[in-house]
């Protein structure tokens, strides 16, 4: 059974919910349900996206 998983998000929104909105595939690979508790880790990184160029200097 998997009980972690590690993925790249990009932030959409921001508002004053606690609540959070998951992705199926993510749910189904924790078994994981509306109601369950989870431990959440947020940690900005520097990411490009495909086609996303270097910008020169």
């Amino acid at each position: 059974m998997v009980n972690k998983i590690q993925t790249i998000a990009k932030l959409i929104n921001i508002g004053n919910s606690v609540g959070i909105t998951i992705s199926k595939d993510v749910r189904k690979v924790l078994n994981i349900r509306p109601g369950d508790y989870i431990q959440i880790s947020i940690e900005k990184i520097e990411y490009k996206e495909q086609g996303e160029k270097e910008s020169e200097m």
